[in-house]
């Protein structure tokens, strides 16, 4: 029941969703992923294809059934013939990949069938809705070849296997040609013509009874079947052995003996819950197309097909009481017979799951009977004994997620109602008191029926409480990851804010249970304070899920880490004070209470920061079920319902028409002077060129110098009475038509781009470019761009003369608080400036686009680090995006050097060719890094300069203390880890690693192709040389030995005779004789 792989809802997960069978997910469609060549050009082509396919599921299916021989077979290979039938019409609702290969190349194929029809043919299966499927032509197709297909599929099918054609009650009458009627002139069955998800709920409805029964089967083998030494078990699903219980002590984890019975209990649950889920969703698609009949389908036998059904089960509870009567469902099982419309007890736990009897279970040959209340005196426990009347009842109560329940407990009502942090929280009161000297808990409120357990020890209780808490406590440490390590930018985000006061609830009446159920649990076994933090750890690790207890510690970390927990959670300790073992539980309460202090001081939005909406859309799949219901029921509790949201989705599409006129506008203009033009992006030289001087040090990113102004040059150039909306209106056109230039030369140097756009998805560093673009939108809105563009200062001041106006009239006084109703000028506009962006990108796709806006609207409606992001000083982002680009560049041209140097060899001729290669590459990378090194000293002076800053300070916390690359590493996302390091090389540390020349790795390389030609190269006698000269050693040796004499071995003044061979034949002579 992926929801992203059920084309049917990708836009909308609550209006429910059909379930894809297994069956079908690996239906071998091979030969129609590949149609989209010159070998499939007709309808004969086709249908081979769609053979060849059919004849290899049915083999696959007959190969693999395990009950071959029988009607079962058939059944199954007209479950698969039926869904090749909606692949060919384009009605099938699964979505293998995102690329959609069998989708996309059918559409191909029939568009060569269909242009090849003479042109009345093509008149009677045009196509109106303008997407290129030809749904009438597929259709007919279908008819006309089905039976053959049929034939095909059920090629190897078993000489005895006969297909039923008609149920009756308990009757079945069968084909008896066999082969599952293969040798018929006609096809044995419509179920091709019964809708998609009704088929694949009546096969989800067979296979959950198979399952369950299955499942069942194995829960009460272990639980109540014999150990291979004969001895008859009776065990508890949570891991005891009834018959031994009441003689246990408190070391729960030692004294379970029935692990496989927890094992079962635990899978079944976790796969009753799942099949639960998948259950409603089916439910709740089948109320929305029954309700929307006449709107379902403009095919004839659809329409009857739901006419009919709505006539004979027009209540959902109607159809879902006919799903019990497939296979499996009523016969052989193990917990009671299935009933879809009771599903407290269709998917509830195992009877034989439920807790040991308190008093334990008497037996005698095969037959145990739980020891009643009144006979509790008559068994030995292994506990203390109690005072009678001394020690009165308590109330324990047990806050318990649980996805069934679809409402908070009061307890955390207030503080959780909007934060989508829990989709249901029950609330267990137990009643404890003491009976035999055995500590009874009893279930005092059972509002919701999700007990089969009303008695439960206390030490169940306590080993229960500690698996809630740690899967409940993993669950919301994971959930306020995004708000709490979101990076160094620290985003202030409202939900967040939300989000952590409703945890922060949760964990304060966590400790008030915790302090309730370890006092209670530890008086009834009397254990001491010194042991007691050693007992919670040992049961934790004897019964927690092992994933529980992973994600709840932190990363890497062991329980071992707590064996020396045992100190007092008071740190100053009087005599006085009580002192309490500070045991893993309160530990980890501890930590999440202090992330929770951090979360809310920094989605705080009193401390002078923007603060987004809501959290970005998740762009990963996530099928928890919890976050479903958290999205359902935070969109109910806010009243946005599915028509705002269709009407938001709306606005989106009419918006894009209109860019796409903005885009044909401009495109079609005939003057390139007087329109926005491709892209031909420079490099950064000459990148001060444009700068105010004002701002002299910064240096303007090559995509910046050709930004698109011109609709908003036409509105300052023409005059007259323009509103802002006039401007809103301009900046939402350039901001869309320069997407859309950027993106087509982004997709001409990215092969793959267009492919990921068609899914839904914008290229990472395409998305980083258009948040560069939108930024200087911005500041050009606010008149806080830093150039000297004179057309970009004339809007800028026309949008402020404009506000300065509105203002004016409004309150009288000129200019009052400019700037602020600047800023909320643009906060009224830039989600429309954004929304335009989107559609531009999209200009260029022609099939289904409407479908990839909808996708692309709802992944990146409004990001909410796009505000944070803004929010910099221009110079900083372009500082940012000039590092980026550097470290893109540096990886180009070290890969050119490692390529044209790792292979040099010093020892050859100057002249080799390898050589003279890497001494081309050294100087060329020599001469792109001083290049580049001159324009980032310039920039890291001037943000040396802006740093200290209080406006600039309020943009990033703690810049004051940051030096340039330290700032941009941060603020990168990993895009510019090359300027990280600093150089090894620079005594002072103040160059980076990045802008050594060489780079260390081809220092020695470099250098050897380089330098020129030393007298010392070897120490072999060079040609001339007399024995009365030195060896290079000797020289070298002789000049060490002078600085250390402060002997001058080298004339003064301007005497050059001194260098003329015979004394320097004497002086080798001369040095040669005193040593």
């Amino acid at each position: 029941c992926n929801s992203d792989k059920i084309r049917v809802n990708e836009n909308n997960r609550n209006d429910g969703t059909a379930c894809a069978p297994f069956r079908r997910q690996n239906l071998c469609d091979k030969n129609l992923e590949y149609l989209i060549n010159k070998n499939t050009e007709n309808t004969h082509d086709l249908l081979g294809n769609v053979l060849v396919t059919a004849k290899y599921e049915g083999d696959y299916i007959v190969q693999k059934h395990p009950k071959k021989e029988t009607s079962e077979v058939c059944t199954a290979l007209s479950r698969s013939f039926a869904d090749i039938g909606d692949i060919v019409r384009g009605r099938d609702m699964f979505k293998r990949t995102d690329k959609d290969e069998v989708k996309e190349g059918l559409k191909v194929v029939f568009s060569k069938i269909y242009n090849s029809l003479p042109l009345p043919a093509q008149k009677h299966y045009a196509h109106g809705d303008g997407s290129g499927n030809y749904y009438k032509l597929r259709e007919a197709w279908w008819m006309v070849n089905r039976d053959q297909v049929w034939r095909a599929i059920t090629c190897k099918a078993p000489q005895d296997a006969n297909f039923f054609i008609k149920i009756s009650g308990d009757t079945r009458t069968f084909e008896n040609a066999g082969k599952c009627g293969h040798n018929d002139n006609r096809v044995p069955t419509n179920l091709d013509y019964t809708p998609q998800f009704l088929r694949w709920f009546d096969e989800w409805a067979e296979e959950f009874c198979r399952i369950r029964n299955h499942k069942l089967k194995k829960v009460k083998e272990e639980c109540r079947g014999e150990t291979p030494n004969g001895y008859k078990k009776y065990c508890s699903g949570d891991g005891e052995d009834c018959k031994k219980i009441v003689r246990q002590n408190f070391n729960i984890r030692s004294d379970f003996f029935c692990p496989r019975c927890k094992t079962e209990c635990v899978n079944y649950k976790k796969w009753i819950d799942k099949k639960q889920g998948e259950f409603n969703k089916q439910k709740k698609k089948y109320e929305k197309e029954i309700k929307n009949v006449a709107s379902n389908s403009d095919r004839i036998y659809d329409n009857k097909f739901y006419t009919n059904l709505k006539q004979n089960y027009g209540l959902v509870k109607d159809f879902v009481a006919a799903l019990k009567e497939a296979p499996f469902c009523n016969n052989n099982n193990v917990d009671g017979i299935i009933d879809f419309n009771k599903p407290d007890d269709t998917f509830s736990r195992s009877k034989y799951c439920a807790s040991c009897p308190v008093f334990g279970v008497i037996c005698a040959k095969d037959k145990c009977n739980e020891v009643k209340e009144d006979k509790c005196n008559e068994i030995n426990v292994n506990v203390p004994k109690r005072v009678k009347n001394k020690e009165g009842p308590i109330n324990v109560d047990v806050l318990v997620t649980d996805d069934k329940v679809n409402e908070l407990s009061n307890d955390l009502k207030d503080s959780c109602d909007n934060s989508g942090v829990f989709k249901g929280i029950r609330k267990d009161q137990w009643s404890c008191r003491y009976l035999c000297d055995l500590d009874v808990c009893d279930l005092s409120h059972n509002k919701n029926n999700t007990h089969i357990d009303k008695r439960i020890s206390i030490r169940v209780l306590f080993k229960r409480w500690l698996e809630y808490f740690l899967k409940d406590y993993s669950k919301l440490k994971k959930k306020l990851n995004s708000c709490t390590n979101n990076g160094k930018e620290s985003i202030c985000i409202n939900k967040c804010k939300n989000k952590c006061e409703c945890v922060g609830k949760w964990v304060e009446e966590k400790r008030k249970e915790w302090e309730n159920v370890r006092k209670r649990y530890f008086s009834q076994y009397n254990v001491d304070d010194s042991r007691k933090s050693y007992t919670v750890k040992s049961i934790v690790n004897g019964n927690v899920d092992p994933s529980d207890i992973k994600n709840a510690l932190n990363e890497g970390e062991g329980l071992e880490a707590f064996q020396d927990s045992e100190g007092c959670i008071k740190p100053h300790n009087s005599k006085k004070d009580t002192c309490v073992n500070n045991d893993i539980i309160y530990i980890l309460i501890d930590r999440l209470k202090n992330k929770i202090n951090d979360c809310k001081t920094q989605h705080d939005n009193r401390t002078n920061q923007i603060c987004c909406d809501e959290l970005p859309e998740n762009t990963e799949n996530d099928e928890d079920e919890e976050e479903e219901g958290e999205k359902k029921k935070n969109a109910k509790q806010l009243e946005v319902t599915n028509e705002k949201k269709e009407l938001d989705d709306n606005n989106f599409l009419d918006l894009c028409n209109n860019v796409k006129i903005y885009i044909e506008d401009n495109n079609t203009q005939k003057y390139t002077l007087l329109r926005c033009n491709n892209k031909r992006y420079e490099n950064w030289q000459r990148s001060t060129e444009q700068i105010d001087r004002n701002h002299t040090g910064a240096h303007m990113p090559p995509r910046r110098k050709s930004l698109c102004i011109r609709p908003l040059r036409y509105l300052v150039d023409n005059g007259g009475k323009k509103s802002i909306d006039d401007y809103k209106n301009a900046f939402t056109e350039c901001a869309s038509i320069e997407t859309h230039f950027a993106w087509a030369y982004y997709n001409s140097q990215k092969r793959d781009a267009k492919k990921e756009l068609k899914v839904g998805k914008i290229p990472k560093d395409f998305l980083r470019i258009m948040y560069y673009t939108y930024g200087d939108y911005k500041d050009i809105f606010l008149g806080t761009d830093i150039s000297s563009d004179g057309y970009i200062k004339n809007i800028s001041q026309k949008v402020k003369a404009l506000i300065e106006g509105n203002t004016s009239k409004a309150t009288g006084h000129k200019g009052e608080n400019l700037n602020s109703n600047l800023q909320s000028s643009w906060d009224e506009h830039k989600r429309d400036i954004w929304k335009g962006m989107l559609c531009g990108l999209t200009y260029d796709i022609q099939n289904e686009k409407k479908d990839i806006l909808k996708k692309l609207y709802k992944k990146y409606k409004y990001p909410c680090d796009l505000e944070t992001f803004s929010k910099k000083p221009q110079f900083f982002r372009w500082f940012t995006e000039w590092s980026e680009d550097y470290c893109r560049n540096y990886k180009k041209q070290l890969d050119i050097l490692k390529e044209k140097c790792s292979a040099v060899d010093c020892s050859k001729d100057p002249n080799d060719s390898q050589k003279q290669k890497c001494k081309k590459a050294c100087a060329s990378f020599k001469t792109f890094v001083e290049g580049w090194k001159k324009q980032y000293d310039s920039q890291k002076n001037k943000f040396n300069t802006l740093k200290n800053e209080d406006t600039i300070k309020k943009t990033y916390n703690g810049i004051e203390h940051k030096e340039a690359h330290e700032y941009l590493v941060d603020e990168c996302k990993g895009e510019c880890d090359c300027i990280k390091d600093k150089t090894e090389y620079d005594a002072n540390g103040n160059d980076l690693k990045v802008f050594d020349t060489p780079p260390k790795e081809q220092k020695d390389n470099c250098e050897c192709v380089l330098r020129k030609k030393s007298a010392c190269e070897n120490n072999e006698v060079p040609e001339g040389r007399t024995q009365f000269q030195m060896t290079c050693a000797e020289l070298k040796s002789e000049y060490a030995n002078s600085k250390n004499k402060n002997i001058g071995i080298y004339p003064k003044g301007n005497d050059t005779s001194f260098f003329n061979k015979s004394n320097l034949i004497g002086l080798g002579a001369q040095w040669k004789k005193n040593n």
